[in-house]
């Protein structure tokens, strides 16, 4: 993507909201009592592979802990198998995996039935062989939501000339979660200038394409969709310096897109949420983004406070 920033606001004349409980209590919804589990959506996370299992099996738990209706997992065979011996909340479909565990190349025929999930995540530890390509044409040709996170991104970006095509067609959103360098390998523009003016250059990016949600991660983290109003997650924490907070936070932002209708919302309450689970840590050195999921409920349990509380209107 040749980018020209020449007519596009300068950072000085774009002000984010600064995310804070206050104003994210706006945003957070009750969850009616009366319900079951298909008021709360059906979300389907692609991804896995035998050498990174742990991704989509971390990812799946965050999603579930963020209140998905139910939740169903596409993964290669071996990957299949690991993640059912230790988790006992989701559905499990087994793809054919090629010689190293990751997706055949035939996978994504066995990828079917999109039609009956609200919400479709993809790429937590997926690897990015050709064999990823179709599985991402087929998810963005479904009428769903999709969240795209890591190799997805990846492989997004290696396809971007036909993908970002037909991602600007879609009905519905993508949410992409990416760290600075995955979006300079998507946007196409070099890290360092990203690093300069990154309010500036997403800015243009959202522009050219108002279909995608942009969370760009690092140590404050920058949420932006064309025409709405840019949140900012402005509070830097080492207990999220660890591999595996990415695919904590991607399942957070799937579980609540699920059921809360507005995407760009959910993408905003997702990146606080993940930020605020991090703050419970006594110590960052021994944190984990176990820990991270297992704290989210302190998280929850604060918003639904404050939207109850007799002085919020």
């Amino acid at each position: 993507m040749e980018t020209n920033l020449k007519d596009e606001k300068s950072n000085s004349s774009i002000h984010p909201q600064i995310a804070s409980f206050e104003n994210m209590r706006l945003l957070w919804k009750a969850r009616p009592k009366q319900s079951h589990k298909g008021t709360f959506g059906k979300v389907l996370l692609v991804g896995g592979s035998m050498r990174m299992q742990g991704a989509l099996n971390m990812a799946a738990k965050a999603c579930f802990q963020s209140g998905c209706g139910t939740l169903t997992l596409f993964t290669p065979l071996e990957s299949a198998r690991a993640i059912a011996a230790k988790n006992d909340l989701t559905m499990i479909i087994a793809s054919p995996q090629d010689e190293e565990g990751y997706f055949a190349q035939d996978a994504s025929l066995y990828l079917d039935h999109l039609e009956n999930y609200q919400l479709i995540g993809c790429g937590n530890g997926m690897g990015t062989k050709e064999s990823c390509l179709p599985i991402l044409e087929k998810i963005f040709a479904s009428n769903a939501l999709v969240v795209l996170d890591a190799d997805g991104i990846n492989v997004l970006a290696k396809n971007k000339e036909t993908l970002l095509e037909q991602i600007d067609k879609r009905t519905k959103p993508v949410i992409i979660t990416p760290h600075l360098m995955e979006f300079s390998r998507l946007s196409g523009i070099d890290l360092v200038k990203i690093q300069a003016d990154p309010t500036a250059i997403v800015h243009h990016f959202c522009l050219e394409h108002p279909n995608i949600i942009v969370v760009l991660k690092s140590e404050t983290t920058l949420i932006s969709q064309y025409a709405r109003k840019d949140y900012l997650i402005c509070r830097p924490d080492s207990a999220l310096a660890k591999g595996g907070s990415g695919d904590v936070l991607c399942g957070i932002i799937c579980g609540l897109a699920a059921w809360i209708k507005d995407p760009f919302h959910a993408a905003i309450l997702g990146a606080f949420v993940h930020n605020q689970a991090a703050a419970t840590a006594t110590t960052p050195v021994s944190f984990t983004p176990l820990d991270l999921i297992q704290n989210l409920s302190l998280v929850y349990t604060k918003l639904d406070q404050l939207i109850s509380s007799p002085s919020y209107k």
